[in-house]
């Protein structure tokens, strides 16, 4: 499916486990909303007094862990 209609994609596209949300413990489901990559649109500016000035992106990752063996569920956040 091309242009899934749900963010999710819960409609039928194959997902990498890490973001399936349909694999989320029901401890995590809350935070279901979370779950992907997230980017900034903006790039940030800096300025230090000893470089030149630049621009630059953000970027975080929130996927689901492996790990659920031991302890609580959690989500892994690079």
């Amino acid at each position: 499916m091309e242009h899934c209609p749900r963010m999710c994609q819960a409609c039928g596209e194959r997902i990498d486990p890490a973001y399936d949300v349909r694999r989320l413990p029901k401890e995590l489901k809350s935070v279901a909303w979370m779950v992907g990559r997230w980017r900034s649109e903006f790039g940030g500016k800096a300025f230090f007094p000893t470089i030149p000035k630049f621009t630059y992106g953000e970027q975080i990752d929130i996927s689901i862990s492996d790990i659920t063996r031991r302890g609580k569920p959690s989500l892994n956040y690079t």
